[in-house]
């Protein structure tokens, strides 16, 4: 099954090709004070929300690995290749961004 359009068709993986895309997740925390004139009371809301920066995907050739690997935690090693199409990564962001209203 092939998508006819450019958004769908970022999700067509194909085996002679390595895809790859890079992620950044963002902490926001939100203080809201909607026209509120209370002297007394703290009506201010929090709301925090995680933002999602997802960049292009780049292609390029299908990345080939070759690894030795143990089976069952046996001392035996087996060569093995694995054909890599596809690599998505999600980086955190280590600052929370503060917004107020």
């Amino acid at each position: 099954m092939k998508a006819n359009d450019k958004f769908h068709s970022q999700f067509v993986l194909n085996t002679k090709e390595y895809r790859d895309n890079n992620n950044f997740i963002q902490f926001n925390h939100v203080v809201t004070n909607d026209n509120v004139l209370d002297l007394i009371s703290d009506k201010r809301k929090h709301f925090s929300f995680l933002q999602l920066n997802s960049n292009a995907f780049w292609t390029s050739k299908t990345y080939i690995k070759d690894e030795l690997v143990t089976i069952n935690g046996q001392t035996e090693e087996v060569q093995t290749t694995n054909n890599i199409v596809l690599g998505m990564y999600f980086f955190v962001s280590d600052n929370i961004v503060e917004h107020t209203r």
